[in-house]
């Protein structure tokens, strides 16, 4: 007991070490609850303690860097209650003082992991990237490995043991880039190794709009560094990505895949960093802005499909403009999936957040349940469209830009060059 203030105190004097002023306005918080409806956990049956909402988070942060935490910051309950925060930011858009829920979830594992360690798991999963380039550059032996890690062997190193990892792709993606083009074309590590589909079908858009990307990566947007709090390694990391992408893009439009990109330059890397990374924020797009800006309708593609607005797209408020742009490409938005598919990226790969993700899994197949088997299901995320596809077998599961890609090259959706 007598450690329990030194203890606190160093927990808080580690959180504002690592957030400095994203910091502060977490002690402003007013209890007013609002995040509780955007969190995608805070509903689920098993968060029926305030303390594993979203609102409890804040509460808890407030009173830590207040200098009078509720109970002892590293016990192993309070841990417990972090790993109902998968990270996705939609707390920030529902709170009047956007308290970074994330971010100080984030220092708070890194916190507790230098007092405690980490477990296997997530010290392979941090360096995912890493793992996705490996993917990208030898599929084969990729696909074996990922594979064998099932069962006894995947618990035993801290993930589920009904993990599946998506598999890699055996060709790179078709893009054509030059140099000084009119924007740049910024490639993650995931989809340039998984679905190189989707960089291609963003790439083909741009070709009808009659912009020339310039191509930069594959990169690693530090996304799952975020989620398991590897909190130094990400500001570190993410100076040298914004550094390098704002010596490239010298103030021209940055055209993210991936919504974890999006998210993690427009909305995560500003708070961290400071002035550069807000610069460069303001210059990230997705192709579905572009479309909306530079195209216009011409016809139906006669075709009904489902939209899924995944935890981070929503977080980017990008679910009006990819809607929109469908609408404009001929399709017909004939239902919407609100509910989290339960993925979360790498979180819902360990067994920490297993039972948490198996809740949101059930909660999204009960909305899921009335769709039409054989619906096509567009998302915009690439972790959500690896669950889909596990999620509802008979289903299509696609990248909505593909869809426009598609009508664009069938005339349905006429794009203005120049």
């Amino acid at each position: 007991m007598d450690n329990e203030p030194r203890e606190a105190a160093a927990v808080a004097s580690k959180v504002r070490e690592l957030l400095g002023r994203a910091a502060d306005v977490a002690e402003l918080c007013m209890r007013c609850g609002f995040c509780n409806a955007a969190c995608p956990t805070s509903s689920i049956p098993s968060a029926y303690l305030e303390s594993r909402t979203s609102r409890g988070r804040a509460i808890f942060f407030r009173e830590l860097l207040g200098g009078a935490p509720p109970e002892p910051p590293l016990s192993d309950s309070v841990s417990e209650d972090m790993e109902y925060c998968m990270s996705c930011g939609r707390c920030m858009n529902a709170c009047p003082l956007e308290i970074p829920i994330p971010l100080l979830v984030g220092a708070y594992r890194e916190a507790r992991a230098a007092a405690r360690g980490r477990g296997l798991a997530e010290a392979l999963l941090s360096n995912y990237g890493a793992l996705d380039r490996l993917a990208g550059e030898l599929p084969a032996l990729y696909n074996a490995l990922s594979g064998a890690l099932r069962g006894r062997l995947a618990g035993a190193l801290g993930f589920r043991e009904d993990l599946e990892l998506p598999r890699a792709s055996p060709r790179r993606p078709r893009v054509r880039g030059v140099e000084g083009g009119d924007v740049v074309l910024l490639m993650d590590t995931y989809t340039w190794a998984h679905e190189p589909e989707a960089p291609e079908a963003v790439n083909a858009l741009l070709d009808q709009m009659g912009l020339r990307p310039e191509v930069l990566g594959p990169l690693d947007h530090g996304m799952v560094l975020l989620d398991l709090g590897y909190m130094s390694r990400l500001k570190e990391e993410g100076r040298r990505l914004v550094g390098r992408i704002s010596a490239l893009a010298r103030g021209r439009p940055l055209v993210v895949v991936s919504p974890a990109s999006y998210y993690m330059l427009r909305r995560i890397y500003p708070l961290l960093l400071g002035d550069e990374a807000r610069a460069l924020a303001d210059k990230v797009v997705d192709v579905y802005e572009l479309v909306l800006g530079r195209c216009s309708g011409a016809g139906d593609a006669g075709a009904d499909v489902v939209y899924h607005e995944s935890c981070l797209s929503r977080s980017n408020s990008q679910g009006p403009r990819i809607k929109g742009a469908l609408a404009m490409a001929g399709y017909r938005v004939a239902a919407t999936l609100n509910r989290c598919c339960g993925l979360g990226g790498a979180w819902g790969l360990r067994r920490g957040s297993s039972r948490i993700s198996d809740e949101l899994v059930r909660s999204f197949m009960e909305e899921a349940s009335g769709l039409p088997r054989g619906s096509v299901v567009v998302s915009e995320s690439e972790a959500c469209r690896f669950q889909l596809r596990r999620l509802l077998p008979g289903f299509t599961i696609e990248y909505p830009a593909e869809l426009l890609r598609r009508s664009a090259e069938s005339g349905v959706l006429r794009c203005h060059r120049g």
